[in-house]
C-alpha cells in the first residue's frame, strides 16, 4: 500500500480508501461513484443563497482537495473569488479559512464588486494561487490573482497584502483582461493565460503574463512580463495552459476564422501557441509559433477549453463543437485535438487528429482534461438531456482516441452523474495518486440556486509502491550483469513500464528496452553493461506507473602491485619467473 504524507485529520480515511484500491479493484467499478466520498460520491457546498460556482480543482500533497471559483453574496449583487477545501472524505476542511470556505475581493469599489477565480494551483510549498479576473474601479476588468497560506488566509508576502491585479492594455471601460489558467513553474514563477479585449482593435487576442513569487510581473518575459498574441483575423483567446518539461509553455484556447465569427460568415477553430522561455514564439512550433485547426464544418465552431501534455511531448486539447443555436438536437459534443510535438495535427489520434464525442440528447461540451500514466485521457463538462437540465458528464479514451470500453456505465466509456433533478456541470477534473478521479463543477441547489459541486469517482491504482533493485558490487567491468528478480506490487492493473541505460524483462521473457506494459504480480529482471573503468558505478532506471527505481552495478578495485605485501596467486602466475631468477642472483645461485 502507498502512504503519503497526510494530515492527522484524514490520516485514518485516506489510508482506508487507498487500502481499498489495492483489494482486489474490481473492473466493474471503474467510473463508479467511491461512496467513501461526501455523501455515497458526491458533495455540494452553498457559499450564499445565489449562484456559487466551482471553476477548478487541486490536490494538495496530503490529499485534501481545493475548489475555487465565485460566489455570490447574501443578495446577489457582487461576485467574489471563492474557494474552499475538503478533507479526503469530501467533508469541508475546518482548518481552512472559515469553516473550510472563503471569499477574497479585490477592491472596495464599484459597489457591485465582480470577480471570479478560474483556476488554481498548489505551490511547492502549499500555498495556493489562485487567478482569475476582478472588475477594477473604473469599470475594467483586469487580471486578477490571489496568494492563500495553508490555511485560507492571504499571504502577504505575496505584493504585500496576498492580491495582484494587472491591466495589460485596457484604456477604455469596454477594454477586458481575463485570466483562465494558471501554472506554477519549478522555480516557483507564476504563469497565467487567458485574452485581452482592445476596443480600438475591436477584437481579442491571447494574453500571456509571467510573475515572480514576489508577485511583481517577471521583466524576462515578453515585454515587461506580458505577451499578446493574435492568431486569426478577429477574436481569439486562450482557456488552458500547459508546462513542458523543457520550460516551453502551450496556450491553447480559440480563434475566429473570419471578421465575424457568427457561424454564417465565420466560426472558431482550436488554437494553440507554443511559447519559448521568455515569452517569444517557439518558431519550431508549427513554423511560427501559432497554429489553428478546426474540428468543425458548415454551421460548427469549436475551441479548447483545456490542455495537457503526454511524456512523448504530444499536446491534446478537449474543447467542444457547437451548431448555432436553430438546430435542437445534438447541438454541440466533446471534442478533442491532439498535435504532434511540432504542432502539426497528429493523424494517429482519432480522425485525422481529432476526435468528436456526443453526449446525452441535446448538447454537450468539455470543459477540462487529465492524463493517466497508461496513456489514457480523462475528458469531463457536461450532457444535456433535455432544454432545462445538465449532468456531470465524464468520457475516457484510449491513446488513439476511440473510447475505453472498460469505463464506465454499460461499457459505453462514458459517465454521467446527475445531482438529483437539477442542473450540473462539471468544470475541472484531476487525478489522485491513488487513481481515483475527482471532479468539480456546479450543480442546482433546490433550497438555493447553484452550488459548488463535487464527485470522486473508482479507478484501478497505477501507480506502485517505491521499489528497487538491490546494487550489486566487485563486478567485473565491461560485463553483462543481471538484477535480481522483483515483483513491484502496489498497483491494480496493467501500468507502463520503461528503462534507461539499461534492458528489462518480464517473467522471465526476452530482454529488451523499449517501454512496454507491467501487469500485477509480473517479475521484474534488469540487466546492464558494468563500467569499462575500475570501481565506477553504473545505475539501470526503471520506471513504472511513474514511479522510478533504480539497479546499480559497481565494478570492482584495479589489483595494485609493488609496495611489499603478500603477492595472490594471480601476482605469482604473472611474476613467478622473475621473482625465481631474482633470488637466485641474490643467493649466488643457490637458491633451491
Amino acid at each position: 500500500m502507498k502512504t503519503f504524507p497526510i494530515a492527522p485529520l484524514s490520516v485514518a480515511l485516506l489510508l482506508a480508501v487507498s487500502a481499498n484500491s489495492h483489494a482486489a479493484f474490481d473492473p466493474a467499478q471503474f467510473g463508479a461513484l467511491d461512496i467513501n466520498f461526501g455523501s455515497q460520491g458526491k458533495q455540494t457546498t452553498s457559499f450564499s443563497p445565489w449562484n456559487d460556482v466551482a471553476h477548478d480543482v487541486a490536490l494538495q500533497s496530503n490529499g485534501k482537495v481545493v475548489l475555487a471559483g465565485h460566489a455570490n453574496n447574501t443578495d446577489g449583487t457582487d461576485e467574489d473569488f471563492a474557494l474552499l477545501r475538503y478533507n479526503a472524505d469530501g467533508n469541508l476542511d475546518t482548518t481552512f479559512g472559515t469553516g473550510g470556505k472563503l471569499t477574497t475581493y479585490f477592491f472596495a469599489t464599484p459597489n457591485d464588486k465582480q470577480e471570479q477565480a478560474e483556476a488554481v494551483a498548489i505551490q511547492a510549498d502549499g500555498k495556493i494561487v489562485a487567478a482569475g479576473w476582478t472588475i477594477n474601479p473604473q469599470g475594467q476588468a483586469v487580471f486578477a490573482l490571489a496568494r492563500y497560506n495553508v490555511d485560507g488566509t492571504l499571504d502577504k508576502s505575496f505584493d504585500t497584502d496576498g492580491l495582484v491585479t494587472t491591466k495589460l492594455r485596457a484604456k477604455t471601460e469596454d477594454d477586458a483582461d481575463y485570466i483562465r489558467d494558471v501554472v506554477i513553474q519549478p522555480d516557483g514563477k507564476i504563469v497565467v493565460t487567458g485574452m485581452s479585449y482592445d476596443s480600438v482593435k475591436g477584437s481579442s487576442d491571447f494574453a500571456t503574463a509571467r510573475y515572480l513569487t514576489s508577485g511583481a510581473l517577471d521583466t524576462s518575459f515578453g515585454t515587461n512580463g506580458i505577451v499578446i498574441t493574435p492568431i486569426g483575423e478577429s477574436d481569439d483567446g486562450a482557456s488552458g495552459l500547459v508546462l513542458q518539461p523543457d520550460g516551453k509553455l502551450v496556450a491553447a484556447g480559440a480563434s475566429c476564422n473570419s471578421l465575424d465569427c457568427d457561424t454564417t460568415n465565420g466560426n472558431y477553430d482550436f488554437a494553440f501557441v507554443r511559447y519559448n522561455t521568455d515569452g517569444s514564439l517557439d518558431k519550431t512550433f508549427n513554423d511560427d509559433g501559432k497554429a489553428a485547426f478546426s474540428t468543425a464544418i458548415l454551421l460548427f465552431s469549436d475551441g479548447a477549453s483545456r490542455v495537457t501534455l503526454q511524456p512523448d511531448g504530444r499536446i491534446v486539447a478537449a474543447g467542444g463543437r457547437m451548431k448555432g443555436d436553430d438546430n435542437y438536437r445534438q447541438r454541440g459534443d466533446f471534442a478533442l485535438v491532439r498535435l504532434t510535438a511540432n504542432g502539426q495535427l497528429d493523424t494517429s489520434f482519432g480522425q485525422m487528429g481529432w476526435v468528436k464525442t456526443p453526449i446525452g440528447l441535446d448538447v454537450s461540451g468539455a470543459a477540462d482534461l487529465a492524463y493517466r500514466v497508461d496513456g489514457k485521457l480523462v475528458v469531463v463538462g457536461a450532457a444535456e438531456y433535455n432544454t432545462v437540465n445538465s449532468n456531470f458528464a465524464m468520457a475516457m479514451y484510449n491513446s488513439n482516441g476511440s473510447l475505453d470500453m472498460s469505463f464506465g456505465q454499460a461499457a459505453s466509456g462514458i459517465v454521467t452523474t446527475t445531482f438529483g433533478a437539477t442542473p450540473s456541470a462539471a468544470n475541472a477534473v484531476m487525478i489522485q495518486p491513488n487513481g481515483y478521479i475527482v471532479v468539480a463543477g456546479v450543480a442546482d441547489s433546490t433550497a438555493y440556486h447553484e452550488d459548488f459541486a463535487a464527485a470522486r469517482y473508482m479507478a484501478p491504482d497505477l501507480t506502485p509502491n517505491a521499489f528497487g533493485f538491490t546494487p550489486l558490487g566487485s563486478q567485473e567491468v565491461s560485463t553483462k550483469v543481471e538484477s535480481a528478480s522483483l515483483i513491484i506490487s502496489g498497483f491494480d492493473a496493467s501500468t507502463p513500464i520503461s528503462v534507461k541505460n539499461g534492458e528489462y524483462r518480464i517473467n522471465g521473457g526476452e530482454f529488451t528496452s523499449a517501454p512496454g506494459m507491467l501487469s500485477p504480480g509480473d517479475q521484474v529482471t534488469v540487466r546492464q553493461t558494468t563500467s569499462s573503468s575500475f570501481n565506477t558505478t553504473n545505475t539501470s532506471v526503471v520506471t513504472v506507473g511513474g514511479v522510478s527505481g533504480d539497479f546499480s552495478t559497481t565494478t570492482r578495485a584495479q589489483a595494485e602491485s609493488g609496495g611489499g605485501g603478500a603477492v595472490g596467486l594471480e601476482g605469482l602466475a604473472l611474476f613467478g619467473i622473475p621473482l625465481l631468477a631474482w633470488a637466485r642472483r641474490r643467493m649466488g645461485g643457490k637458491a633451491k
